[in-house]
């Protein structure tokens, strides 16, 4: 394997921040059918190809699926379609000249190819995943923690997500946590069962078809 590139992510809970248990109703999703845009006309090998994943999802997820064609302007047209809607997730862009796409319509995007795979200015893909993966898991161990009564003075996750060439493509490979916690009240023995507890519990950690690890550290 081929390391491509290896993005930070922190997620954090300070002094300030509610540390009683934390009680996280995620809202559904998808709550509307998801529109896939497709910058082609309809009958190539794009747009076949976008209607085929399309059916193939309905059918294993049970996810209602639009797809859209919007051509013109060497696929841009499409893409500021993408651009304008809301970001819920809802509206994603199929094509098989994505990032070009990207580098023509999104200019001031803070994301994009060079962000992720030339180290240029911006995030990607992999740092808001750790970002997610941090979040989750600060949250998870909140809960858990306050489930023992004991109350963090903070919680500080950091986490390292590695994408690796794979094959003939590219693939996230692991997630480390790097965590710090103040916790009043806990001996190192019990902070670390529960850290376990947490990062079993933690969706995104479930989601993930990668390497877990993490370092959990009780701050005197």
């Amino acid at each position: 394997m081929t390391r491509i590139n290896r993005r930070n992510a922190i997620g954090m809970l300070t002094a300030g921040a509610v540390f009683a248990p934390i009680v996280v109703r995620a809202q559904a999703f998808p709550s509307r059918p998801i529109r896939i845009v497709v910058p082609v006309a309809a009958g190539g090998g794009v747009d076949t190809f976008a209607r085929l994943i399309a059916a193939k999802v309905k059918t294993q997820r049970d996810v209602q699926f639009i797809v859209e064609n919007r051509t013109g302007g060497n696929s841009t047209i499409g893409g500021l379609e993408v651009q304008r809607a809301a970001p819920d997730g809802h509206t994603v862009l199929f094509h098989a000249s994505t990032h070009n796409v990207a580098n023509l319509v999104l200019k001031n995007a803070p994301y994009g190819f060079k962000a992720r795979f030339e180290n240029g200015p911006g995030t990607n893909p992999e740092e808001l995943l750790g970002a997610a993966h941090a979040s989750c898991f600060s949250m998870a161990l909140s809960l858990m923690l306050g489930n023992n009564k004991l109350t963090p003075d903070y919680i500080r996750t950091r986490a390292e997500v590695t994408l690796d060439k794979v094959g003939e493509g590219f693939a996230i490979t692991s997630s480390h946590l790097t965590v710090n916690a103040k916790v009043p009240g806990a001996d190192a023995a019990t902070f670390e069962r529960i850290a376990k507890e947490a990062e079993a519990g933690c969706p995104v950690s479930k989601v993930l078809n990668a390497k877990i690890s993490m370092q959990a550290t009780l701050d005197g």
